[in-house]
């Protein structure tokens, strides 16, 4: 059996159809600067390592264009079972990476326009951490946080002083997710006013899930199509986001900058949240600076804050008690949802000299399991090795849950450059997935995967 799985592996990597471990892309192209008119990127891996019970190996081959503005990547992942425990498989490609439509947006992971920062930006593919305005609605929101699922997103901001606008859609092969903020700077234009004047904000946000689950089943796929479990929807209807946003710097100088803002959002028409902060950034020089965030919060009787969170992707289908998070919030008898409370939220980003980059979040508000922490530290490359880490959990109660693996998602990564063209490279990750143990109750919950391998990088 073993080596049929090898001649399997040997044919399927000629023709190039699977899926490899979900990952930040390895092809560099978002972030890469050419230094000429363009560059051409060209990676390739290959990985060992475990998904659920069963062993991986996982094989990639990516290419990369990339100009000045644009920023173009084509990968062909594979992952092809070569260890099946229990509960047995009868293919050997992994099918649950490709079960639905929207798992075929991994063949072109990036499309980008400018980068973040610019007049304008667009960028097609994974959304990481992507925040709308001040972040109270659509806060770190992640479009790939559920292991068997992909999404192609899509996000694009134009700021051109005096108006502007950004949106985003959570999947453009598959979409149900969209959220659009319009935001003007009115008297921008008016030279005599003070600064803070001149800077003044308003933003409007609207949007959507259009397709928002109210109840759900699982279902098992058939064995030619990898007899892994589902979840899907047996009713769904949409649910609208609301949003005013108003900002203007009381301080700013070539080093500070003190900007104190204002929202006011409604989820489903359902109560009214009101938010309050006051965001800081210093420069300490051009590559050091610390940005801070401190929010007052409070949310009326039927309100969510930051209700499009990072782990949305779950909870739209499991939140509280198991129900999705719209059925939650229509039922309305959970406590959290039946009084006024208040919360604070900070938030601290630190860059050293271009090179560490530190991020924490700390949310709370009243209520039990009312509490959110994240975590990020990226160190980008020194001595050809770079690594990072990520973690997040939201809805904890005490101290002692921060620990706890269940419902909590963390990431390790590493990668050592050898020489021009080559490197090792090693991830664990702790992410959410649907149980798949046939003698157990289907739930989403987290589970712990690795890998190992090795790769090679060519810039032309």
């Amino acid at each position: 059996m073993f080596g049929v799985r090898l001649s399997l592996i040997a044919s399927l990597t000629l023709i190039l159809l699977g899926a490899a471990p979900q990952e930040v892309l390895v092809v560099d192209a978002a972030d890469v600067r050419v230094e000429n008119d363009r560059a051409t990127q060209l990676v390739g891996s290959l990985t060992m390592g475990q998904i659920g019970e069963d062993t991986f190996l996982g094989l990639e081959l990516s290419a990369a264009l990339i100009t000045r503005d644009w920023r173009v990547a084509a990968h062909v992942p594979l992952r092809i079972r070569v260890l099946d425990a229990e509960p047995q498989h009868s293919m050997t490609l992994r099918m649950e990476d490709w079960d639905e439509l929207s798992d075929f947006g991994r063949l072109i992971p990036l499309v980008q326009y400018g980068h973040a920062g610019d007049e304008l930006y667009l960028r097609l593919g994974e959304l990481r951490g992507l925040s709308l305005g001040h972040g109270t609605m659509v806060f770190r929101y992640h479009n790939n946080v559920r292991l068997n699922t992909y999404h192609s997103g899509l996000y694009v901001r134009g700021d051109w002083r005096v108006i502007g606008a950004e949106g985003l859609v959570d999947d453009i092969l598959d979409p149900s997710l969209a959220v659009t903020r319009l935001f003007s700077r009115p008297m921008a234009n008016l030279h005599a006013l003070p600064e803070m004047l001149r800077k003044f904000r308003v933003g409007v946000t609207a949007g959507a899930d259009i397709r928002s689950p109210l109840d759900v089943q699982v279902a098992q796929m058939s064995q030619p199509e990898g007899g892994h479990y589902v979840v899907r929807a047996r009713s769904q209807e949409a649910v609208v986001l609301l949003g005013l946003d108003l900002e203007a710097p009381v301080w700013e100088s070539e080093s500070v900058q003190v900007v104190p803002y204002f929202d006011a959002n409604t989820v489903d028409l359902n109560g009214v949240g009101l938010h309050a902060g006051l965001r800081t950034e210093v420069h300490f020089s051009p590559l050091t600076r610390l940005t801070t965030r401190l929010e007052y919060r409070y949310a009326g009787a039927g309100y969510q804050s930051n209700y499009v969170s990072p782990f949305y992707e779950v909870e739209r289908w499991s939140y509280r008690g198991g129900a999705p998070k719209l059925a939650w919030l229509r039922e309305g008898s959970d406590p959290l949802l039946l009084s006024d409370r208040h919360g604070i939220s900070f938030e601290g980003d630190f860059t050293l000299s271009g090179i560490v980059n530190f991020m924490v979040n700390y949310t709370d508000e009243e209520g039990a399991g009312n509490s959110n922490f994240m975590l990020r530290m990226a160190l980008p490359e020194i001595e050809g090795f770079r690594c990072a880490l990520t973690y997040a959990n939201l809805g904890f109660e005490e101290a002692a849950d921060l620990i706890e693996p269940d419902d909590t998602v963390f990431a390790i990564s590493a990668r050592y450059q050898i020489g021009d063209y080559f490197y090792l490279k090693a991830q664990a990750v702790n992410e959410w997935w649907l149980n798949q143990e046939p003698s157990q109750k289907k739930e989403f919950e987290t589970t712990l995967n690795f890998d190992v391998g090795v790769g090679a990088v060519f810039t032309l």
